[in-house]
């Protein structure tokens, strides 16, 4: 598994699966990595496809943003809490500097979002749900504990299931 730091702060890793599959993405704070290893550890060996983690030191748009554009994957869990759905974001326009020296423009205006799968948890405003249905990315916020479960409902829902996950 690759580990690096990105020019925004953002701790990465990269779970490589069996050629023929789709890229997916998990999100969330750096103060999760042992959740998310545990989450990692707990993917089928035969999980087809790669699984981009990026860990970020707090909760901001334009990192995430630029991730989603590289990446493009076919999905993305953000770990947090159980939701279903959330309105819209307004957050005023900022200067962020990362300790990288970059400095970037943080803020601006999310749409609302609705999750990619069935889901009972609350409706609340989540930035990097709302980043995702900025850019036409399905996206599931749950909490850690759920994660694998709601990855194996989602793999197998997904057209070309068996080309995802083989067990």
């Amino acid at each position: 598994m690759q580990v690096w730091q990105d020019e925004y702060d953002g701790i990465w890793t990269c779970l490589e699966g069996l050629p023929g599959g789709h890229n997916w993405m998990m999100v969330t704070l750096n103060s999760r990595q042992d959740q998310v290893q545990a989450i990692l550890d707990g993917i089928p060996q035969g999980f087809k496809g790669n699984m981009h983690v990026l860990l970020l030191p707090e909760p901001t748009a334009t990192p995430f943003e630029r991730a989603l554009e590289l990446h493009r994957p076919r999905g993305v869990m953000v770990l947090s809490r159980n939701l279903q759905g959330g309105p819209g974001l307004e957050l005023p326009e900022k200067h962020h500097e990362s300790t990288s020296g970059l400095v970037y423009l943080e803020g601006g205006s999310y749409p609302a979002w609705t999750s990619a799968l069935v889901s009972d948890g609350d409706t609340m405003p989540d930035l990097w749900a709302s980043v995702c249905a900025k850019l036409d990315t399905p996206v599931v916020v749950c909490t850690p504990d759920r994660a694998l479960q709601v990855w194996q409902h989602w793999w197998e829902s997904t057209p070309l299931a068996l080309q995802n996950l083989e067990c």
